[in-house]
């Protein structure tokens, strides 16, 4: 209890337009069904944030902090991104011991100093471990959106995703477990 009272007094001043933006969250599957991989882009910063780990509200309701790496990322001046830019794909450790079926919680979070410091711009982070069974131990239903090669038709990748978000959570939607990327992802 101690440790998740001192993880909610962290600053989360995130109206700073100076901020770094942390974009393209991809969580993905393992192949494990108690596992997931988490990465993400931060952008609009001159040179990488040390020390960035992603935590995950477990099922206990304790949070289990993952360390990082990270690689540099460029993309060039294109006509939709007319400056281009240089930013960091961050990739958290493998996330263990998942419940399949279970929903999680999760937050980025600067550690520089033990200043800690919620640094994602987007708030309600959380994914969940698709099922492979039911109760009953039978197969369940599993709906997945298949999206790819954006630069052919349309080279706006993220407008791609946008529309499959919508869709998704569209009251009127089927909704998906899972989606797969495929292709061309050069303008992702």
């Amino acid at each position: 209890n101690d440790m998740k009272k001192s993880l909610t007094t962290f600053n989360n001043n995130n109206n700073n337009n100076n901020h770094p933006q942390i974009e393209q969250i991809k969580v993905s599957l393992t192949g494990l069904p108690t596992e997931m991989y988490l990465n993400f882009v931060i952008k609009n910063i001159k040179q990488p944030i040390e020390n960035i780990i992603v935590q995950v509200e477990m099922a206990d309701n304790t949070w289990v902090s993952y360390n990082t790496t990270y690689e540099t990322y460029t993309v060039p001046s294109r006509w939709w991104e007319p400056h281009g830019w240089i930013g960091y794909v961050y990739t958290a450790n493998t996330i263990v011991n998942l419940i399949p079926g279970n929903k999680y919680n999760y937050r980025i979070i600067s550690n520089n100093n033990n200043n800690k410091k919620i640094i994602n711009n987007r708030t309600n982070l959380s994914f969940q471990v698709p099922s492979h069974r039911n109760n009953n131990n039978n197969n369940i239903q599993t709906n997945i959106a298949l999206w790819g090669d954006m630069g052919t038709y349309a080279p706006l990748g993220f407008k791609v995703f946008e529309k499959i978000y919508n869709d998704y959570i569209s009251s009127s939607s089927t909704k998906f477990n899972i989606t797969i990327l495929f292709g061309d992802i050069s303008y992702a």
